[in-house]
């Protein structure tokens, strides 16, 4: 069995224009594939719970592509290393609460406690996330839901234009997400990438022991400075988180 999964690994990328990884083995485990799938979401998460789905496509592993326009087109531009798909890892992973328990105790906020506050004011947190092929295509796909003083707010600021939204299909939480990726970068939510400094590599010349010792500043990867919702898609159907993320794993790697 092991030798047909071999087999069955991909020899080429997303897109068949390059040869995949020399040293990408297939990991398998005849025990653990009969395991049951592990849990994507939060079990404490209700089913009246609003979350969104948002997608990022991929071209391969850490290449991200504008979704826009289906031009596959990378989101970095020019030569040399990328940290677009690190760094907006981080964000996201930044946003994953300590603890679930506030999924269902949304009146505790008006209470004064702090549980399940958005962190850095962004209003939302980051309940799951998994990169997979879908559809033809190999996405990061990520499952957001609104934190509780974003709640709190937006049920003390309804008003007749809210409800006017409403009515569209849109609800305030989806229009939030679509205005905070189109406003923002990824140095905007990151504040820290911009004190990111180049380690020197410092080293002898044993060729020559006369020569001086050698120091070399390695350039920073580069970073999209783009807006995020170039690169990052809400999917506007209320249900799509769930029905992505309980969809039947066929494999894990």
């Amino acid at each position: 069995m092991s030798q047909q999964v071999e087999a069955a690994r991909s020899q080429a990328s997303t897109q068949g224009r390059q040869a995949a990884g020399e040293n990408t083995q297939a990991v398998f485990d005849l025990e653990s594939s009969y395991e049951p799938a592990p849990t994507t979401l939060p079990t404490t998460l209700p089913p009246q719970r609003e979350t969104l789905l948002l997608s990022v496509h991929l071209s391969s592993n850490g290449e991200i592509v504008q979704h826009r326009n289906r031009s596959n087109r990378s989101v970095d531009t020019g030569e040399g290393l990328s940290a677009t798909y690190t760094a907006l890892l981080s964000w996201l992973l930044s946003l994953v609460p300590g603890h679930f328990g506030f999924l269902g105790d949304e009146g505790k906020v008006a209470q004064g406690s702090t549980a399940g506050s958005g962190p850095q004011g962004w209003g939302f947190h980051v309940l799951g996330l998994q990169q997979l092929w879908f559809e033809e295509q190999l996405k990061l796909v990520v499952v957001v839901t609104p934190s509780l003083d974003f709640a709190t707010a937006a049920r003390t600021t309804r008003s007749s234009k809210g409800k006017r939204d409403e009515v569209k299909g849109s609800s305030r939480f989806a229009q939030h997400m679509t205005k905070l990726l189109s406003t923002n970068t990824l140095f905007s939510v990151c504040p820290w990438l911009p004190s990111l400094v180049s380690v020197e590599a410092k080293g002898e010349r044993p060729e020559d022991k006369n020569a001086p010792p050698y120091a070399y500043s390695p350039p920073l990867p580069k970073i999209s400075t783009k807006p995020l919702s170039t690169f990052v898609q809400v999917n506007p159907d209320p249900q799509a988180a769930r029905k992505i993320f309980n969809i039947p794993v066929g494999f894990l790697w």
